[in-house]
């Protein structure tokens, strides 16, 4: 029992409990109530990440290369930019949500679930520090790869939602040239 506990974050049960109800989105109100807890525990989970790899450039910033340290910058910036996707601060303007948008939501958050899941099992190959060299070499590009398809996810389903502050889009950070 422990071992299956173990394979999966923390958080990722969380994110699991309060996956949204779509056909409950009757209003600004209802759907605000709905997303509210998905985005939290969401967030939670990726602050969990963005912490990890700043106790690694924290413990190991002066043992690591310059390379290493920016892969590490660059992947806190994009947790960051996912904050800001997460907490759009707009108001769900497509209410309700119709039936065939409702199954591309469903579709989203199966992804959404799918890369907190992956990019978990990426990040503990760093749980211990003087791995994270290793890691940085091994696991760093597919976490940062993964990082950046969660946060465009996390856009698409703001457009689907209609939320204000989804067009942050051309803000794409560039693949990472580092490795």
């Amino acid at each position: 029992m422990t071992d299956s506990a173990s394979l999966y974050p923390l958080h990722f049960g969380e994110v699991l409990n309060v996956l949204p109800e779509y056909e409950e989105y009757r209003d600004a109100e209802s759907s605000y109530r709905g997303e509210a807890p998905f985005r939290m525990a969401v967030g939670r989970h990726v602050k969990d990440w963005g912490e990890r790899l700043l106790d690694l450039s924290e413990f190991q910033g002066n043992l690591l290369p310059r390379r290493d340290l920016r892969v590490v910058d660059h992947m806190v910036s994009t947790v960051t930019d996912i904050f800001s996707i997460l907490n759009c601060g707009g108001q769900i303007r497509r209410v309700p949500v119709a039936p065939s948008t409702q199954d591309e939501l469903r579709a989203c958050d199966a992804r959404v679930l799918r890369l907190l899941e992956e990019e978990s099992e990426l990040l503990d190959g760093m749980h211990r520090a003087e791995w994270a060299g290793e890691w940085l070499e091994h696991d760093a590009r597919e976490f940062y790869r993964k990082l950046r398809r969660l946060k465009r996810e996390l856009l698409d389903r703001n457009l689907l939602l209609g939320l204000r502050g989804a067009a942050r889009r051309d803000r794409e950070q560039p693949g990472l040239e580092l490795f």
